[in-house]
C-alpha cells in the first residue's frame, strides 16, 4: 500500500513475477493492510468510522471492530489475530479467535496508545506505543510504551528511553530481537546540563533479559530517520528498516537501511 504524489491510496498486490494494482474496496479509505494465516486485512475508514476487512482468496468482508481505535494488526492465524490501539480506558490489546474479539487494557493511563502487537508464541505476545500524560504545555514529550505478555498477564517492560515512541516490533526467529523507536528519542542528560535532553536509542536488540542499543548511521545533508519501520529477513540475522528523513528546506527524503 502507498500514496501518489496527490495523495491518493494505492493497493498493489505481488503475484510472484510482477506487482498490479489490486481494486481497494468501495467507499473505503484505507490506511493499512497486513497480510498471515493466508489472509489479508485493511484498516481504514468508511463514512467516517474506522472498519476492518478482511480477505482470504475471494472478495473483501467487513470483520467485526474490537471497542476503541485499532492502530496495528498481527496475523499468525486465521483464528489467532491481534489488534494494537487505544480506548477512553487506556492503551489496548485485543484477541479475535476467530469468532470474537476479547480486549484487554494493557495501559490504563489517560492518552495511552499500542500501534503494533507481534505475538512471538502462544505464550508470548509485546505491544508498544507512546505512554500517556496528563497536563502540561504544548509540545511536551511523551514517554514510550512497551508491555510483554507472558502467558499469565500483561507487564510493562523498561526502555532505555525516557521520550519516544515504539513504532515496530517485528518478531524474528521465534523470539524478539529487534524494537523501532520513532524519533526523536530522547533522555534526560546530565543534571545542570544544556539541554537537558540528550538522543536516545534508534534501534534495540532484545536478548532475552536486557537490550542492546544501536544508533542509524548519518547521511551526509540528512536529519534522522522517523516513522521507523522493521522487517526480518527469515532465516537469517538481518533486519532491513525503511522510513523517511527530514531533509533540506522542509524536505524528506526516503530511509532504507539494513542490519546483519
Amino acid at each position: 500500500m502507498g500514496r501518489d504524489a496527490a495523495g491518493g491510496a494505492h493497493l498493489l498486490r505481488y503475484d510472484g513475477l510482477t506487482w498490479g494494482e489490486s481494486r481497494p474496496p468501495r467507499g473505503v479509505a484505507f490506511t493499512e493492510v497486513v497480510a498471515g494465516g493466508r489472509e489479508t486485512w485493511l484498516t481504514g475508514a468508511r463514512d467516517g468510522a474506522q472498519v476492518l476487512l478482511r480477505r482470504d482468496g475471494g472478495d473483501w468482508r467487513d470483520a467485526p471492530v474490537p471497542p476503541g481505535a485499532v492502530y496495528g494488526l498481527h496475523i499468525p492465524a486465521a483464528d489467532d489475530v491481534w489488534a494494537a490501539g487505544a480506548t477512553d480506558s487506556g492503551a489496548a490489546v485485543a484477541h479475535r479467535d476467530g469468532q470474537a474479539w476479547r480486549q484487554t487494557i494493557v495501559d490504563g493511563f489517560p492518552r495511552s496508545a499500542v500501534g503494533t502487537v507481534p505475538a512471538v508464541s502462544p505464550t508470548e505476545v509485546w505491544a508498544g506505543g507512546t505512554a500517556g500524560f496528563v497536563g502540561g504545555p504544548v509540545g511536551r514529550p511523551i514517554p514510550p510504551l512497551l508491555v510483554r505478555r507472558d502467558g499469565q498477564g500483561w507487564n510493562r517492560v523498561t526502555v532505555p528511553a525516557d521520550f519516544g515512541s515504539v513504532t515496530s516490533l517485528p518478531p524474528h526467529r521465534t523470539r524478539l530481537t529487534g524494537l523501532g523507536l520513532g524519533g526523536p528519542l530522547e533522555k534526560w542528560g546530565l543534571p545542570g546540563s544544556t539541554p537537558p535532553l540528550v538522543p536516545g536509542p534508534d534501534f534495540l536488540a532484545w536478548h532475552g533479559r536486557s537490550f542492546t542499543e544501536y544508533v542509524e548511521p548519518a547521511v551526509a545533508g540528512e536529519g534522522d530517520s522517523s516513522m521507523l519501520r522493521l522487517t526480518p529477513v527469515p532465516g537469517t540475522a538481518t533486519v532491513w528498516s525503511t522510513g523517511r528523513a527530514d531533509g533540506p528546506e522542509g524536505t524528506f527524503a526516503p530511509r532504507i537501511l539494513r542490519f546483519g
